[in-house]
């Protein structure tokens, strides 16, 4: 089995669907030079791979110069591996997503609680502005999805 590491991130994939060393470190040019193989190519290998085999068998002179049945084989089922890997990383990827979303409203709620704190004890105190001014500054910006500063959506 291979190891794949990035960041944090290690994740465990069998050896023949490990990337090649220059997955991932491709200009955009050069991606655009790779043919785009149609799909079902996994299922249309293993067919020619089994006909080149069943021709040999028979005695018929069929060959491709530097193609064995088996490397069509192989080269068919690592690509229809990796697809199968794809698509559980991008499910993991999902449920990361969500989980990220859980955290970060979990620590906002707790924020918030500390602000509503912060803003009602300050008539009493006003040095606790001062001690928070980092929190009541990030209550103050305006919010990426176009809520009001520190509040509920505008609307």
């Amino acid at each position: 089995m291979a190891q794949i590491k990035m960041g944090t991130v290690s994740l465990t994939v069998p050896d023949h669907i490990a990337p090649p060393e220059k997955a991932g470190n491709m200009t955009e040019v050069e991606v655009s030079r790779i043919a785009k193989a149609p799909r079902g190519l996994g299922l249309v290998a293993a067919a020619c791979a089994d006909t080149m085999e069943k021709l040999a068998e028979e005695g018929n002179s069929f060959s491709v110069p530097g193609v064995t049945p088996a490397e069509v084989r192989k080269g068919g089922a690592a690509s229809e591996d990796v697809d199968l890997a794809i698509i559980d990383i991008e499910s993991m990827l999902n449920r990361f997503k969500q989980a990220n979303l859980l955290f970060d409203a979990r620590a906002y709620d707790l924020l918030r609680q500390i602000n509503d704190q912060v803003n009602a004890q300050s008539k009493r105190n006003p040095e606790l502005l001062e001690r928070f001014s980092v929190l009541v500054a990030y209550f103050k910006k305006k919010r990426g999805g176009g809520g009001k500063a520190g509040g509920a959506p505008e609307g």
